[in-house]
Order: structure tokens, then C-alpha cells, then sequence
């Protein structure tokens, strides 16, 4: 669920999200024996305010979820973890783990994939990102055919 791939996010981003947090909050209520693992760009920063609670809205999914996988998408350790750092830390505080993705192919500009740097500098740069990470966190790969695809 993506919520910033609705036609109408820009005039509708305040509801959509809203709208996120709450299904993934009535989610866990209605099915508390269900694990519940959410995909959330790394820029869901925006204020909600959910059962009189206000905090930013991974915040809210982390609370509400087994495991968040953020879309962490840059091509450097450092950037990939700098992303996320809040939600990285938001989670070790409440006892969640996450795992950061990482994109092999993008036409957002070349600091968002690998597409360019190709397999071999990706892997090492997954490599410092592991060991960046707190113990349990992970990382994932986005698209399996453009990572077949990456220029070794």
C-alpha cells in the first residue's frame, strides 16, 4: 500500500496518510494473531494524530506493525541508513526491527539506484550498511529483474 501512487496524493497526501495509519491500526486490532509487515517510503514524516497521540506517521506504523521494510532507496550506505535513521531509531525504542530496501533501478536520478554503480559496488555497499544496522534489522533488495539485469 503506497499511498503517494494515488493520482490525488499531492491534494489529498494529509487523508491518504491518515487513512494508512489508521487501516494499519485497525488492522491490528481487528486481527491481533495476524503478522502485519508494512513497505513505507522513507519520507512519512507527517504529523498524525491517532487516538489522541500525535507523532509522525512511521511512528505510528511501527507501532502497529510485526515489521516495517522501508524504501530506503539511495545508493550509499551511509546515505541508505541516513534516510532512515529516524525510523531506525524510532523502532530499537519500541523493540521493532526494520528492514531497508535498496533499488536497482529508478528514473528519479542516479543517487536513488544502483542502476549505474552496478552489482559489485551495490554489494559492498550493502556490506557497510549491515554492519551499520542494529542487530536483527536486515536489508532488502527491490526488483529482481533489474538486479539480475545490474552491469557486474
Amino acid at each position: 500500500m503506497e499511498p503517494h501512487q494515488d493520482p490525488d496524493f499531492e491534494r489529498d497526501r494529509a487523508f491518504l496518510i491518515d487513512s494508512l495509519v489508521s487501516l494499519a491500526f485497525g488492522l491490528s486490532v481487528v486481527y491481533p494473531d495476524i503478522k502485519f509487515e508494512y513497505d513505507i517510503p522513507f519520507w512519512l514524516d507527517d504529523e498524525v494524530e491517532l487516538n489522541g497521540k500525535t507523532k509522525p506517521a512511521y511512528a505510528h506504523m511501527i507501532d502497529n506493525s510485526d515489521r516495517i521494510f522501508m524504501m530506503s532507496y539511495r545508493d550509499t550506505a551511509g546515505a541508505i541508513y541516513g534516510v532512515a535513521e529516524d525510523e531506525i531509531g524510532y523502532a530499537e525504542s519500541v523493540g521493532k526491527t526494520l528492514v531497508l530496501g535498496v533499488e536497482t533501478y529508478s528514473e528519479e536520478g542516479d543517487d536513488v539506484s544502483f542502476m549505474e554503480e552496478g552489482k559489485h559496488y551495490m554489494y559492498g555497499e550493502i556490506e557497510k550498511l549491515r554492519a551499520m544496522l542494529p542487530e536483527g534489522f536486515g536489508v532488502a533488495i527491490h526488483w529482481i529483474k533489474s538486479w539480475y539485469d545490474l552491469k557486474v
